[in-house]
């Protein structure tokens, strides 16, 4: 057996601080992050605070003399990018990676950034152990949702790039809640001025949906069934995200007391959102903040490009986007809260099913909440330890660079991602490019400009569409549902005049022989001067053609039966359309109407 010399402590000791400085990860735009903290003031402003480019207020300036003097003032005052005495209007975090980023060089912001997600790349492995640890901790529920997750790396980047939101990573851990007063760490969105309490106790909630359970089950009996809410149901039933499906019965011996949401879907061009009636079953009501949601426009990139480019204003910028797939779906709701997560929706049997959500649902206000605090921690983490400059709009991200690191910048958010555990829908994914839509607005780079446009701009149809609500802001709704009798009225004797005739008949535009038989039918000429207006009222606001609704024999139609007819105080019986299709559809030589058995018609026809 051959004795191998051991290593001297002093090697073993140098090569495992070797591993811990390699392994040590060094934000980039950390210490800049501590300066803007440093003089903005405690809690750091971490949310979005205003569209203007760098204006705290509205200033009015008065300058005396000649243009040439005009300008001489202008000259004399800073740069509104130059002034170091404002509050910045963007995120501190943002403006920290913008600071940063401008003074490396290309190269060394690369550079950088590589060594940056090794770093990470190499605590994910070594925190692997302690992240199974706590999966098996989770209670069965959160683990369906979050258990992929490495929260232990979630948790150690949070605290080294500073983030005020210490408790985001346990409540990965343990679940969002879903009501009550949802409380956030200060700075990361905007406060409030006054702090309401909720609408609704837990208790009061609970009472109300009592009251209402069997309105709203016979609700959801009475509907046909929809395919598309099952499939996508018992889909998010296989992949963890609901159990189910409970009969009421057992809902009730399980939980006691509860509150139901229907569910229902919104058609989009690419998917079915499936979304939760929070509102409806007052879940929403039991729910409280004492902060609101800002979040980025096209002036934030706007502001973000102009502060990088007033530096390098030559290069080339490119902007890229991501977006995480199922982004509720990938946070976990306290099980203490799952009496308030349930879902009920008709079966194949035609029964009310229920399903008990164990992520955040499309519908309860407090899942945006939830939600965007991990958006705002992931971009937060992205600009703080790679210097990018990225922006969250609750599940859609994206950033701009100068093309010689937006690959670079790009590539650090996908790994950021897959290192921590969350999903994204790489379909969406938009790689470093000149030209992208964003926000439904396109989005182009020169080497000296940015552009905003919105291209395929229906706008004569935008002008048009604008021109019908001018014409119907022209009267009061109460207004407009006093027409709709006329209106109708009318329809309802097109109608009629279709079925008897076998001819389909249309609304517009009216001849004046269909117009003059329905005049002919009341017994009020009042009445009938009054639906006539309605309907050449609705013609115009619906652009219909408007055909002899003001033809001189209408005219003199209505004139005629105000003789015939004379509006009075006596309250006569009208002739109904059903009435006037029997008297059509009656055979005048027939034995009944010879014995009298119709004389209610006849009457009506004197």
């Amino acid at each position: 057996m051959t004795n191998r010399r051991r290593r001297p402590e002093s090697i073993v000791a140098a090569r495992k601080r070797k591993r811990a400085r390699d392994a040590k990860i060094r934000p980039i735009a950390l210490e800049e992050y501590q300066k803007l903290k440093a003089r903005t003031g405690h809690p750091p402003m971490l949310y979005y605070c205003t569209e203007k480019v760098d204006n705290d207020q509205r200033r009015t300036l008065v300058v005396d003399g000649d243009k040439l003097e005009h300008r001489d003032e202008a000259l004399k005052r800073e740069h509104p990018l130059d002034r170091s005495n404002q509050l910045p209007s963007l995120p501190i975090s943002l403006e920290a990676a913008i600071g940063a980023y401008k003074s490396l060089p290309a190269e060394e912001v690369t550079r950088k950034r590589r060594e940056i997600l090794q770093a990470i790349e190499r605590r994910a492995e070594s925190l692997q152990a302690e992240a199974t640890r706590l999966r098996e901790t989770m209670h069965p529920d959160v683990q369906k949702v979050a258990g992929h997750i490495n929260i232990p790396l979630l948790k150690e980047l949070l605290s080294i790039c500073e983030y005020p939101d210490v408790s985001l990573a346990d409540d990965m851990l343990h679940g969002f809640g879903v009501i009550g007063d949802i409380k956030v760490a200060d700075g990361v969105f905007a406060p409030i001025q006054e702090h309401s309490p909720a609408e609704l106790s837990r208790q009061e909630l609970f009472a109300k949906a009592e009251l209402e359970r069997e309105e709203l089950i016979s609700k959801i009996q009475s509907r046909s069934f929809d395919p598309d809410v099952w499939n996508g149901t018992m889909r998010e039933t296989e992949d963890g995200l609901l159990e189910g499906p409970l009969t009421i019965e057992e809902t009730q011996g399980r939980y006691g007391k509860f509150v139901l949401a229907q569910r229902f879907p919104i058609r989009q061009v690419d998917k079915i959102r499936l979304c939760d009636d929070y509102r409806r079953s007052s879940t929403n009501k039991a729910i409280s903040y004492g902060h609101k949601i800002s979040l980025p426009s096209h002036h934030t990139l706007v502001e973000t490009w102009r502060k990088l480019a007033k530096d390098r204003p030559h290069e080339q910028y490119l902007l890229y986007k991501c977006d995480h797939a199922n982004a509720y779906r990938q946070a976990p709701t306290k099980p203490c809260d799952a009496p308030v997560q349930l879902i009920c929706i008709k079966d194949t049997e035609g029964q009310p099913a229920v399903f008990r959500h164990r992520a955040l649902s499309f519908g309860s206000s407090s899942s945006v909440t939830s939600y965007s605090r991990i958006s705002q921690g992931i971009t937060h983490l992205h600009r703080i330890l790679f210097a990018a400059g990225s922006m969250s709009f609750i599940d859609d991200y994206w950033g701009a660079e100068p093309q010689s690191t937006a690959q670079g910048a790009f590539e650090c958010w996908v790994e950021l991602n897959r290192l921590l555990g969350f999903k994204e829908k790489a379909s969406k994914r938009v790689v470093p490019t000149v030209e992208a839509e964003l926000l439904g607005i396109v989005v182009t780079f020169s080497h000296t400009k940015m552009t905003i446009s919105q291209q395929g701009v229906p706008v004569l149809e935008l002008l048009q569409l604008n021109g019908d609500y001018a014409a119907a802001a022209s009267v009061t709704a109460t207004t407009l549902r006093q027409y709709a009798s006329g209106l109708n009225s009318y329809m309802n004797f097109v109608d009629v005049i279709s079925e008897i005739t076998w001819h389909e008949v249309p609304y517009f535009p009216p001849s004046s022989q269909l117009l003059t038989a329905w005049l002919s039918t009341f017994r009020n000429a009042n009445t009938a001067a009054n639906y006539l207006s309605h309907v050449r009222k609705w013609a115009i606001l619906l652009r219909e053609e408007v055909g002899d609704l003001y033809s001189p024999l209408t005219t003199a139609a209505l004139k005629g039966q105000s003789k015939i007819c004379p509006g009075g105080t006596r309250k006569m019986k009208p002739i109904s359309l059903a009435m006037l299709k029997q008297i059509i559809n009656t055979n005048p030589h027939s034995v009944s109407v010879l014995r009298g058995e119709s004389d209610e018609i006849l009457n009506a026809m004197v």
